[in-house]
């Protein structure tokens, strides 16, 4: 298909508008695919036992429950990127969240109960919600900071990253003591609900499909929370359709 530009000039073209981007996406997968079986492979020879091949099954457990973790972080961390900032207290957010679930249901069970064993169902739900509450209220301090005080996100998330962690074994050390008289600076969870969910892997699993496929079906339907002249470029840069 050919037009002109201007007199005498003509502009071919190979395809239509779209096809060269979508080209150029599926080569990155492909690429990005082939690097993920070359590491597997390389890692399988250089492993002594070669636990890849020889334990393949339980191997691909372990990779794909830490895949259901670390998938349910990148999700939201790939949101923050694709609009043009960063998040270095992804981390620490999470191990900040975990601990303020574990301390909130300490607070729902004997004090002699120090493995979380029998916890109730309101504990779990409440304790579930509590690091739910915690990740919300720490991101709403990221935005307060980054939009009120305009910092940037580099140096507003890299100040959590050092703070979270620092705060979570403060908190996990005070409450142990309250709760159980002996000062712990980590709580084990053995609570049958977190147990089925371990072992049935294809809980996580599901879950990291569904958020995916919404993070996915919200970006698709054009749901745009920041649209600064960089957070569009960026967009654009990351093959994401935007209506400007």
């Amino acid at each position: 298909m050919s037009g002109t530009r201007g007199r005498g000039t003509a502009v071919h073209r190979s395809g239509p508008p779209g096809f060269a981007r979508g080209r150029g996406v599926l080569r990155s997968e492909w690429a990005l695919a082939l690097a993920i079986v070359a590491v597997i492979v390389l890692t399988g020879l250089v492993d002594q036992n070669h636990t890849y091949f020889t334990s393949a099954k339980a191997s691909a457990v372990i990779i794909l429950r830490n895949t259901v973790i670390l998938g349910i972080i990148a999700l939201g961390a790939a949101v923050v990127i694709i609009g043009g900032g960063i998040d270095l207290s992804v981390g620490s957010m999470m191990a900040f969240s975990a601990t303020t679930c574990a301390l909130v249901m300490t607070l729902f069970t004997d004090p002699s109960d120090k493995m979380l064993m029998r916890v109730s169902g309101v504990g779990v739900a409440l304790g579930v919600g509590g690091g739910m509450l915690a990740g919300l209220a720490v991101g709403t301090l990221h935005t307060w900071l980054i939009t009120s005080i305009r910092l940037p996100p580099f140096v507003a998330t890299l100040a959590t990253l050092v703070g979270l962690r620092s705060f979570a074994r403060a908190m996990c050390e005070f409450v142990t003591t309250q709760r159980w008289g002996s000062q712990y600076q980590q709580v084990n969870v053995n609570t049958p609900f977190f147990i089925y969910i371990k072992q049935h892997l294809a809980v996580g699993t599901t879950l990291l499909v569904l958020l995916a496929l919404a993070t996915w079906f919200c970006w698709r339907g054009r749901c745009w929370c920041m649209t600064s002249r960089a957070n569009i470029r960026s967009l654009k840069q990351s093959w994401v359709p935007t209506p400007w």
